[in-house]
């Protein structure tokens, strides 16, 4: 009888494995079990049983181009398909080893190997021509037994998610090898079944588009109820003609301050302004503008036991807190951070990022210790004259009129609004703050 543990641990967080077991690698997430519900249905089978081919395109010359062949790299492969519109990349075909033989067919499944996307797979189910792999991608081709949107399917999964990433290897950059992802494991069922699964998830996908859709829709009549409530009409676009591409400065306005025309086009408050109250600069109402802090890989808590650092990859399109991937912060450094826990009734301002994200700020009042990087500003208002809530609101609608897009400073393909920027900003009065 061997040793065993008590039903009091929780088993996903300890967990036992057989000295015997142990094969070529010690990081416990590798090992970690997971659900048995497959394996007593359909059985387990790797991927390099039931793979004819998993392939890593070589590194070749990256002589891009206005056209020509096509690159298909990570951020083209999407857990819903392969998006070739998204970043397009083109190579000169002379430059193209002429034994390169990486190119995608009808039924390849392909795998980003390396990067932000790592591990996610997209099945190609249409024609590509003139398309080539990218390094950063492996390929699948599958025997007779395997209906590739089914692997697409069950690796968008979040069982298939997770044990993907348990695969990944690598410290500064993770990434999926040949040799590992032939490893997976995966139910196989009949082909019915796969098809039937297929037809399902397609049927669920559509529908949660559908819902996003109407949400997006819903989230935008916010900003239209905003402005309305604050009598705010916003002038009608009219065509754009060559004059309204160029205007003009005086010398002394822009002497000494900043030179980058979208600051200078316009007064970026104007639809605000139209409206019948007085604004103030929002540093009237806030009692501290606090920026959180960086953490390097030596600060982080890998074990994934710490403290959650908010980042603004943890800012969802909603403007809502999401907690899919995170960085956590060694538990120790609550007692040496404490002036960096985030309090409840806070908004959180994305101040770093792209110039298009720069300004998504999300209300945050959630019980527990929680951090935040040096990409989000805090801010903690007067409760009794701005509402956080409501600033939130209207910081969102600033960044989707394009106002921080305008007041950003720009820097190494980085773009941000800094303390001193934002605290001029002009915000409508707070006798609006119980909307």
């Amino acid at each position: 009888m061997g040793f065993q543990l008590s039903d009091m641990v929780d088993q996903n967080k300890v967990f036992l494995v057989k000295k015997r077991e142990i094969e070529e690698r010690l990081d416990p997430n590798y090992y970690r079990p997971y659900s048995k519900l497959f394996d007593e249905v359909y059985g387990l089978v790797s991927l390099r049983e039931i793979a004819l081919l998993i392939k890593h395109p070589p590194e070749h010359k990256r002589m891009y181009s206005d056209r020509g062949i096509q690159l298909i790299r990570s951020q083209n492969v999407r857990p819903y398909g392969i998006d070739l519109k998204n970043a397009p990349v083109f190579l000169n075909p002379k430059e193209l080893d002429q034994h390169y033989d990486i190119y995608p067919e009808i039924g390849d499944v392909l795998v980003v190997r390396s990067g932000a996307y790592a591990g996610d797979i997209a099945a190609v189910d249409v024609e590509l021509p003139n398309t080539v792999i990218g390094a950063d991608t492996l390929l699948i081709r599958f025997d007779n037994n395997v209906v590739p949107k089914f692997i697409q399917v069950f690796f968008s999964l979040d069982i298939g998610k997770e044990i993907i990433q348990r695969y990944l290897t690598g410290t500064t950059n993770k990434h999926v090898s040949p040799y590992y992802l032939g490893k997976i494991k995966i139910p196989l069922p009949p082909l019915d079944i796969q098809h039937q699964i297929i037809t399902k998830m397609n049927t669920a996908y559509v529908s949660k588009k559908e819902k996003e859709a109407a949400a997006k829709i819903l989230l935008y009549s916010v900003d239209n109820y905003l402005l309305q409530e604050l009598g705010i009409e916003l002038p009608k676009v009219k065509n754009i003609i060559n004059q309204h591409l160029m205007f003009t400065r005086k010398f002394s306005e822009v002497t000494g301050n900043r030179l980058d025309p979208l600051y200078h086009e316009g007064d970026i408050f104007h639809f605000v302004r139209e409206s019948n109250c007085e604004l103030q600069s929002l540093g009237n109402y806030v009692a501290i503008f606090l920026t959180g802090f960086a953490a390097g890989r030596d600060d982080q808590d890998r074990a994934q036991g710490g403290v959650i650092q908010i980042r603004p990859t943890n800012i969802s399109d909603d403007r809502e807190l999401v907690f899919r991937r995170n960085v956590y912060i060694a538990p120790p450094e609550l007692k040496k951070r404490s002036i960096d826990r985030l309090k409840r009734r806070e908004a959180l301002f994305n101040n770093t990022n792209s110039q298009e994200q720069v300004g998504k700020t999300v209300y945050f009042d959630l019980e527990g210790d929680y951090f935040c990087s040096n990409h989000i500003t805090r801010i903690a208002t007067d409760g009794d004259r701005l509402d956080p809530q409501y600033l939130c609101f209207i910081l969102n609608l600033y960044q989707r009129q394009k106002v921080f897009f305008k007041l950003c400073t720009n820097w190494n393909n980085q773009s941000g609004v800094g303390v001193d920027v934002l605290s001029k900003i002009l915000v409508p009065p707070t006798v609006y703050a119980d909307l």
